[in-house]
């Protein structure tokens, strides 16, 4: 968490948790469009989507293993079961203390300018300040969902962190942390009774 403290809320994501972002959501998008060919020469852009993708999970790679992820493994997969259910609980707490201030003023933004967005809405003489409003609208909710942060994206990040370097056949670096027992870390918890995600609703993705 002392690595959590040392930068803003809505940096927290894209320092320390850089797989699950952008790279996770192009990657999304471009196996959509894998499913989706059209035009005449359908095998070339089956070929370079299937090569967009392996660059993506190639950066995923690059940007994997953060000092939060690698402190954060080490912890879990050195605790017993009733250290483990603390150690997530605590996280969870000292999580939610942390990104709380921030949250609750760019709520409150958030919905004051959504009233703003509404009256102008209503008034078609006003369309000229609509536009300059949407977009900080818009900002003010990119602001929300990077200031969001959990247990839940941690795991996220693992579960792209594993699937990059499994795509890719990588060779486990235990001096990282050693991706190929994600899985097994992962079951344990489920057995404990702790809930894992399966739709990553960010990206409208299955993990």
């Amino acid at each position: 968490m002392i690595t959590i403290k040392s930068v803003p809320v809505s940096d927290i994501k894209d320092t320390f948790l850089p797989c699950q972002g952008k790279l996770w959501h192009d990657w999304c998008r471009i196996n959509k469009e894998l499913y989706r060919l059209t035009g005449q020469n359908i095998e070339k852009e089956k070929s370079r989507k299937l090569s967009e993708l392996i660059e993506k999970r190639e950066e995923q790679c690059k940007n994997s293993f953060s000092e939060l992820i690698q402190s954060f493994v080490k912890h879990l997969s050195s605790s017993h079961r009733t250290e483990r259910k603390y150690f997530l609980k605590w996280t969870q707490i000292l999580l939610d203390a942390h990104v709380t201030d921030s949250l609750s003023s760019l709520l409150q933004n958030y919905h004051e300018k959504w009233s703003e967005v509404l009256d102008l809405q209503k008034k078609s003489d006003k369309y000229e300040k609509l536009i300059p409003k949407q977009a900080e609208l818009a900002k003010l909710s990119n602001n929300l969902q990077s200031a969001t942060c959990g247990l839940e994206h941690i795991f996220r990040e693992m579960a792209q962190i594993y699937e990059a370097h499994k795509s890719l056949n990588k060779p486990p670096n235990a001096e990282q942390t050693d991706w190929s027992k994600y899985p097994e870390l992962a079951a344990e918890l489920m057995i404990s009774g702790h809930p894992m995600e399966l739709m990553d609703g960010d990206a409208g993705h299955v993990l």
